[in-house]
This record gives C-alpha cells, structure tokens and sequence, in this order.
C-alpha cells in the first residue's frame, strides 16, 4: 500500500491515555517557566528605569555644568539680553546685500544653542530681507521665505524683492499676510506691484521703491492704475518712486481711481525714461509733497500744463524740485516756465536734467528778477547741461545769473552728459575769475568729475594755466588764486 509523503511524516499513534497525561505535565513545566521570565523582564525593566532615571540625571548634571563652563568662556553669556541682542543687531550685513548662510544672522545659528536663542529671540535680527525670486517658485522656498518673515514678529518689516520669478498667488499672499508689519518695499521690476491688486490695504507702508524692470523677465507693460493702486492701498505712505525703468508703460486709469488725494505722501520720483510722470499726476493731488522728481516729454504743451495744474490744485510745501526735460520739440515757452517758477516759492533746491530750451529760459529768469519775487529760498541750484559741452556765450550767461543771486545760492553744480569737459580751456579768463569771486563769497560751485586718465590729464593742464587748483578726486576746486 503506498502512502503519500504526508502521511509518511506523521508520528507514530499513541494511546488516548499517554496522550493526555503527557500534555498536563507539559502544561505546567510551561506555565512555571513563563512565569519565571516575567519575573526576569520585570526586574529588567526596572533596572533600566533605573539606569535611564541616572542617565537623564547625569546628562542634565553635564548640561548645567557645560553652561557654567560656557559663562566663563562666552561673554555673550554673562551679558543681559537686551545687550547681545544690540551686539547681533550691529553684525547684520548691508539691506542692499542678499543674506547667505555665512553671513548674519544665519550665521548667528551655527555657532552654539546660547547664540540660537539669542538671534531667534531677536526679530530686529529678522526684519531685512532682500530676497531673489526664483524663476520656478517650489514649496521649500514659500517655507524658508515664511519662516523667515515669521521670526520677525510684530517688528516691521524692511523687505527687498528681486530676480526673475513672477509673483504668484502663495507668494503674495504671504506677503499680503504681513501687510501690517510691512514698513519699507523695494523691488526690482514693477509687476510686483501685483501685490496691491488684491485689496489689502498695507497701513505700516512708508515706502515704495521700483528700482528697474527687465524686459526679458517677460513683463511688458504697467498700467498707470497699478501705481494708483499702491498709493491708494498704503494711505500712510510718504514715499514713492519709479527709477530707471526700461519697460513699456501705458497712462490708462480706470474711472474709479481718478483724482485721488493722498495727504500722506511727502516725496514722489516718476523718472521712468518711458514712462509719462506728468500724465500720473492728472491724477494726484498731494497737498504733504515736499519732494517731487518728474520727467516731462516735450511733444506739446498739455504736459506742462499738466504739471502746473497738479501744482495749482495741490499747493504742496516743495523744497526739493527735480525736472527732467525731454525735448523733441522747441521746448517750454517763458511764459510756462515763469508759471512754473511762480509756483515754487518754498523749494530750496533745484535740479534741471537735459531740456536744453528750458535751461536756457530757467537761466534767464533767475538773472532778470528779483530774488525776492522769483524762488526767494532757493539755495542750492543744479544742471545737466544736455550736450558735451555749453558754449562760451551760455557758460557767460549762467555765470551771469549765479552773480546776480550770489547773496541767496549756497552752492551750484553743471554736468554734462558726457561727465566733466575737455574743452574747458575754451571759456574766458573772465569768467573764470568771476567764478573765483562767486567761491571767495561763500558759494560752492562744482563742475563734475573727470571721467578719464585722459580727461583728467587734460583738464589738469588747462586748469593750471588759469590759476585753478584741483582737488584729489580731480574735481575744481575753485579756491583763491590770484596768478594769472
């Protein structure tokens, strides 16, 4: 009879009476050594308890020890809280530097534990950021970027923004998360002025700043709204501006932001090279301004008028005036311009970039009336004469005028676009000397740096043959020399 292999491995058949007087005996040798070692583990558990109990003693010994240790090695240890903070706070890098893992205060948390509670207990430590925008904005980024913000706290909060990524919706709103602590917000391109399409309103806001804006980053036009926007959602800011920008911009508003009052906003720049300043201030009435910088493109005189209508409507305290004038055609009458002159009788200092037309008028103005009528507080008096050089007759002329208001300007500097001039050595002796008289008087007068080795080898030589020493940078320093 065959079997299978199964029942080949089966033992062999016991009587039912062995069988069961073999398992009770078994049983209980069991039950007797499973109680035995559970009387061992429970004795080892208790001596680990034990020995766990010492060694978190010991190393709490090892740490109260290690600090006092640390007291006497660290004097940030031994000082008060608020003087380590003050220390840490002056090891912070310049806000135009992107901070990095080796510099402050990142730094200050690779040191020890003791410098890790003092920085992350700072939030001043915190509160300037000048943060890259990657092109690809990950998670790992908003978390960095938001622990950051977060260990600032209620301070506020100075912020930089650059770089090539575009603001999407998780980047703004942590920005708009911050909106109350927000103080200071420079950026790079404006269409991170996104950030006030969305109706939160930035109350700590002082500042905006619009540094520049690259065309390959793919933003092409700003819309005059978008600047309305901001001075509309920071109703206590106090400056803004809008500085060297290279891309397209167009000047439509939308009929629910039109003549907006802002009466917070002391200093405005619009100086866009494309962008149109005059048309913004449409727009604007700023009652607070006491600094203005507009550029004004000269294809008719609605700009201008523009410009004298803000002025008239606003009335504001100007002490700082910057014109840049872009001149296509002849340029401003004198009868706008002695407007315009009428209309600033606070302003103390005096800035004319290129505009040659209304230099020349500008010029006349200030020779022909009496001070008392015509810029009475005007101290300080500056022109970026637009060519390489003026001419003999208008560098006559200027002189003239800088003569004619020795008893009010404190100081007068011409440029050129092409920075300090060869042809210095042009102009008359007479004039020279009258330039003399004006510094012997008190008057500062500057006119630029050299440019090159060249130049400056140039200038040196004309300079010297007048009578006319310069200084180590290579500027003139028009002091007393009477040789001839």
């Amino acid at each position: 009879m065959s079997h299978t292999p199964f029942q080949r491995q089966l033992p062999p058949q016991l009587p039912i009476s062995d069988c069961l007087s073999y398992s009770a005996s078994s049983i209980m040798t069991e039950i007797d050594a499973l109680a035995n070692l559970e009387a061992q583990l429970t004795n080892v558990e208790a001596d680990i308890e034990r020995h766990e109990t010492l060694l978190h003693g010991l190393r709490r010994t090892k740490g109260q020890i290690q600090r006092q240790i640390n007291n006497y090695r660290d004097p940030m240890a031994r000082l008060p809280l608020e003087m380590s903070s003050s220390i840490l706070r002056n090891c912070l890098p310049p806000r135009e530097e992107a901070y990095s893992t080796l510099s402050a205060p990142l730094q200050f948390l690779n040191i020890c534990t003791l410098w890790t509670e003092i920085a992350l207990g700072t939030p001043e430590l915190w509160t300037n950021l000048n943060v890259t925008i990657p092109s690809e904005i990950t998670s790992d980024f908003l978390q960095y970027f938001n622990t950051w913000l977060k260990r600032g706290k209620e301070t506020p909060l100075y912020l930089a923004l650059s770089g090539p990524g575009n603001p999407d919706a998780q980047l703004l709103r942590t920005l708009t998360a911050r909106a109350h602590h927000l103080r200071e917000l420079e950026m790079e391109s404006p269409r991170y002025l996104e950030l006030f399409t969305l109706g939160t309103e930035f109350p700590a806001l002082r500042t905006i700043w619009v540094l520049d804006d690259h065309p390959k980053d793919g933003f092409k036009q700003l819309q005059a709204d978008a600047v309305l926007q901001a001075l509309q959602c920071a109703p206590h800011l106090e400056s803004f501006g809008l500085l060297k920008s290279s891309g397209q911009y167009s000047t439509r508003i939308t009929e629910s932001l039109m003549h907006m009052a802002h009466t917070s906003l002391t200093k405005l720049d619009i100086l866009a090279l494309k962008y149109d300043g005059a048309r913004l201030l449409e727009w604007l009435t700023l009652p607070s301004l006491t600094h203005l910088g507009i550029l004004v493109r000269d294809t008719d005189d609605e700009h201008e008028q523009i410009l004298l209508s803000f002025l008239k409507r606003s009335s504001p305290p100007l002490e700082h005036f910057f014109l840049s004038v872009f001149e296509l055609n002849n340029g401003w009458s004198r009868d706008t311009m002695i407007a315009l002159v009428d209309l600033l009788p606070s302003v103390r200092t005096l800035e004319v970039l290129d505009g040659e037309h209304c230099q020349d008028i500008l010029i006349s103005i200030l020779r022909e009336n009496p001070v008392e009528h015509c810029l009475p507080k005007l101290t300080s008096l500056s022109i970026k004469h637009p060519g390489f050089w003026p001419a003999a007759d208008w560098f006559s002329s200027l002189i003239a005028m800088l003569y004619a208001r020795r008893q009010q300007l404190a100081s007068f500097t011409l440029t050129t676009a092409y920075g300090t001039p060869t042809q210095i050595h042009e102009l008359s002796h007479e004039d020279y000397r009258a330039v003399g008289v004006l510094v012997e008087e008190g008057m500062r007068v500057d006119l630029g740096r050299v440019r090159s080795p060249l130049e400056e080898e140039t200038e040196l030589a004309h300079a010297t043959w007048r009578g006319i020493q310069l200084d180590s940078e290579g500027s003139m320093d028009w002091s007393s020399d009477d040789s001839d």
